[in-house]
């Protein structure tokens, strides 16, 4: 997941801090979404490739959102959710079968 926000400035030394702010908030507003949109397409269309393949993962842990699921993190940090129990999977390597792109995450199968 990115994360992107408008910036204020709120500390007078910085330069930017200086300069004229000559763009109105409905047009930061504007771009922001774009630039959002195009974020979420972009790395949406990376995670749907992913569907497939094997992923070798490091387990990071149980899922907040599923107690029967663990969870982890590809070598491009794309979170990895998957169904197990086994606790002691926590800290190693594993292979997972992806088997969906979420919007913020993918779904795996262990293999």
């Amino acid at each position: 997941m990115n994360l992107l926000v408008l910036f204020t400035v709120q500390d007078q030394i910085l330069p930017a801090a200086e300069m004229e702010d000559n763009v109105s908030d409905s047009i930061k507003k504007e771009r922001l979404q774009e630039l959002q949109s195009k974020l979420y397409y972009f790395s949406n269309g990376y995670s749907r490739k992913m569907v497939g393949t094997s992923q070798r993962i490091l387990v990071m842990g149980v899922s907040k959102k599923d107690p029967g699921q663990l969870y982890g993190r590809t070598i491009c940090n794309k979170v990895v959710n998957f169904t197990s129990q086994n606790v002691d999977l926590i800290g190693q390597f594993i292979n997972i079968q992806i088997v969906e792109a979420l919007p913020n995450s993918l779904k795996g199968n262990l293999k």
